[in-house]
């Protein structure tokens, strides 16, 4: 008996510790700061700044060093034989160890102008990247933000059919007595039952679709499918605000990542 009472602790302790509620805010921060797609992007901003660095080198003075040795063949020293003469006579000893050191120094004066197109073009690239990156946080951000409003409709509309049943229930309770009493038709009775038993069939479907919301809105977030994760609504401003048609077209025009990053690749 006490083993089964402490796998039952350890279970509900389990799935307590797995268990988070989360704002809409905690979940944004919590999604931008798993999303693999947004470390992608990150890393392709480093590369872009690298590749600027690189470009920028090429222009900088070059210094090389360099040293060399050889070791030459045991050789004879190079000498002639003069006639009357009875010494031979050597014109030049064998060097067998061969030392060499060379140091230089280059600065390109002028290469057409390539090295500085090319470092434009990559300043120009590094914008891209970086208007890219910021819109892939938006999408990512929309993601988010559209995952925990589908888990928000999700539990509204279980929470809405739970509490028609609940009436259902009672009224189909007040019926039977009522039929009993001779108040009610058997046919008032089996079209309310009728009823009863296609709202616990959209109850089975609105469970279902919030298992698919929940699992959704964690995968949004990157935290595990399997987290019996909640939501929390009540700290959200309602404050609705108006925008007209042509003030929104002009902030996307301007504002837009995406064309931005067409520009500085154009």
């Amino acid at each position: 008996m006490k083993k089964v009472f402490l796998i039952t602790f350890l279970i509900a302790q389990a799935l307590f510790a797995q268990t988070k509620i989360y704002t809409l805010e905690e979940s944004l921060q919590t999604g931008l700061q798993n999303s693999k797609d947004l470390k992608i992007s990150r890393s392709k901003v480093i590369s872009s700044d690298a590749r600027i660095t690189e470009v920028g080198s090429q222009m900088l003075p070059k210094l090389s060093l360099g040293a060399s040795y050889t070791r030459l063949s045991d050789v004879p020293p190079f000498q002639v034989t003069v006639p009357f003469y009875p010494t031979p006579i050597k014109l030049q000893d064998n060097v067998l160890n061969n030392y060499g050191v060379k140091l230089s120094l280059q600065q390109p004066l002028f290469t057409g102008f390539r090295l500085l197109s090319l470092k434009n073009a990559a300043e120009l690239n590094n914008k891209a990247v970086e208007a890219e990156e910021i819109n892939d946080k938006n999408q990512v951000a929309l993601g988010i933000q559209t995952a925990f409003w589908n888990f928000y409709k999700a539990k509204t509309a279980l929470k809405l059919i739970t509490e028609n049943l609940s009436l259902l229930d009672k009224h189909l309770t007040d019926t039977k007595n009522f039929m009993d009493n001779g108040l009610a038709t058997m046919n008032d009775y089996l079209k309310l039952k009728v009823q009863y038993s296609n709202t616990e069939l959209m109850k089975i479907d609105a469970e279902n679709n919030l298992n698919l919301a929940r699992v959704a809105f964690n995968k949004a977030i990157g935290v595990g499918l399997t987290q019996q994760n909640d939501i929390e609504t009540r700290d959200l401003d309602e404050n609705i605000s108006g925008y007209k048609y042509d003030d929104i077209v002009k902030e996307a025009l301007d504002n837009r990542q995406e064309i931005k990053s067409l520009s500085f690749r154009i």
